[in-house]
């Protein structure tokens, strides 16, 4: 199984795999933001945060907002 994070970040729609991020959390400053880093150091401060399963033969399992 596959995990993905689509997010928005800088006006536009990202998409990260879950294997790649080294840590998130939400913003103490402006409510739904969630700052990701990813393993590489690349920092994301992203909205409309959503995880998305896929199976092996990337079909969708199921699909989630986050609210951090």
């Amino acid at each position: 199984m596959m995990t993905c994070f689509n997010f928005e970040s800088g006006g536009k729609r990202k998409s990260v795999n879950k294997e790649d991020v080294a840590f998130m959390f939400p913003s103490i400053v402006e409510e739904g933001e969630v700052f990701i880093t990813l393993k590489t150091g690349k920092q994301f401060r992203a909205k409309h945060v959503e995880e998305f399963d896929f199976d092996s033969g990337y079909k969708l399992i199921a699909a989630r907002t986050l609210n951090l």
